[in-house]
């Protein structure tokens, strides 16, 4: 396969970004999980305490990865970019128990379903997530849309719901291939950006894949016949261009509703 070059340099910085951009909340989760937690995993068998510690690191990691806790200097402690379940106890939550982070079982915070221990939802819709890089700024247009830590939930999650968080950016990184399991992915209102990596075409059980309103471009690839239990295909309102692959759509044939229009689209031409 032959890359552009705009390509080529979101393969490059992004391998960049995950090494560098990333290591502060790296650093955070794995200091909050050694010191800070005081959840009760040593009271489970040891194959799900250990699975439980994997878990809670990588939720800890995409949590401080997209603003859930921003450090300051002033002396009010902490302050947040969620609007919802945050550790800081202003912002909204049905319950304590429901807080990220907080020492209750990580299935019981906000947007996290589970089954026999294991992570299966992870939904961070509408919570103003907030991409940023190690040093605070906004975040490099080619970072990862949150750390390769989320593949720690790759065995078990069925969905993964990111939409309505104006302020995420990035791209959609091609580990998203190792999530087999993934059953809906949900990425629209963001503001993330690039292409759709091939590793998307290789997940053998989505049935629904939402990304309309963002700023995704480049073209579809005519490997999106391998999603053969898609049903519904939205992503409308985007950048996306050339010519769309007919027959390989044609043959989605659980497919009930797509939506292309506000994209750049060769409609004058098809490309089998």
């Amino acid at each position: 396969m032959k890359y552009t070059v705009d390509q080529q340099q979101q393969v490059h910085v992004g391998f960049e970004d995950e090494v560098h951009n990333y290591g502060e909340a790296r650093r955070r989760a794995l200091r909050w999980l050694s010191r800070e937690d005081t959840s009760s995993l040593s009271n489970i068998p040891q194959h799900e305490y250990e699975e439980g510690l994997l878990q809670r690191y990588a939720l800890a990691t995409i949590y401080f990865a997209t603003g859930g806790d921003v450090d300051d200097n002033s002396s009010s402690g902490i302050t947040t970019n969620w609007n919802r379940c945050s550790q800081n106890k202003k912002t909204i939550c049905e319950s304590d128990e429901e807080r990220y982070l907080s020492p209750y079982s990580h299935l019981n915070w906000d947007g996290i379903n589970g089954k026999n221990g294991y992570v299966t939802w992870l939904d961070l819709s509408g919570r103003d997530l907030q991409s940023s890089n190690n040093d605070g700024t906004s975040s490099n247009k080619y970072l990862n849309f949150l750390p390769m830590e989320l593949t720690l939930l790759s065995p078990s999650l069925e969905l993964l719901w990111l939409h309505e968080n104006t302020s995420l950016y990035g791209t959609i990184p091609q580990y998203i291939g190792e999530f087999k399991s993934l059953l809906s992915l949900s990425l629209y209102k963001t503001s993330l950006s690039g292409t759709i990596p091939e590793s998307l075409y290789e997940l053998p059980k989505l049935t629904s894949l939402r990304m309309y309103k963002s700023n995704f471009g480049g073209s579809i690839s005519s490997s999106v016949s391998k999603l053969s239990e898609l049903k519904w295909l939205w992503i409308h309102e985007n950048r996306f261009e050339g010519v769309l692959p007919g027959e390989s759509l044609g043959m989605l044939k659980s497919l009930e509703g797509v939506t292309l229009h506000g994209n750049q689209f060769d409609a004058s031409a098809s490309s089998e």
